[in-house]
């Protein structure tokens, strides 16, 4: 099991880290994050966020951003031959930010993976979480 910590920025309201750190905690499948983005970008984006979110799910790849950093795309839903895509292209896996390279190199494909996490936001009509910690990988 890795772990690890993050800080993240301050919120636009301006409770930082404090506020984030006794957000309550909502566990959610990477399956069931990518279904609510998928029905209703808003009403998803308003669910999860100011939350900390539990999120778990398989480890579908491990890639590295344009600038370098490591982005752990987890599997989600209603996906069209397995692009990670739906019908109407938006983006079905949930992607994981901001995790450190030494982090990164110990997950691989078909993993189980639990981040706690402390932002959300989206890409192209998917999910991406940000401001995590590894709670486990099998």
């Amino acid at each position: 099991m890795a772990t690890l910590s993050a800080c993240g920025a301050p919120d636009a309201t301006g409770g930082g880290d404090a506020a984030k750190s006794e957000a309550p905690v909502v566990e959610v499948t990477a399956r069931d994050l990518s279904t609510a983005f998928q029905k209703n970008e808003a009403k998803a984006q308003m669910t999860y966020e100011g939350k900390r979110l539990q999120v778990s799910g398989r480890v579908k790849d491990v890639d590295l951003d344009m600038l370098d950093q490591p982005v752990i795309k987890l599997a989600g839903s209603g996906e069209v031959g397995g692009m990670g895509v739906s019908q109407d292209g938006k983006i079905t896996d949930v992607s994981v930010s901001g995790l450190p390279k030494a982090t990164a190199a110990e997950i691989d494909k078909g993993q189980e993976l639990t981040v706690l996490c402390t932002e959300v936001s989206e890409i192209m009509g998917g999910p991406m979480v940000g401001g995590c910690t590894v709670v486990a990988a099998k």
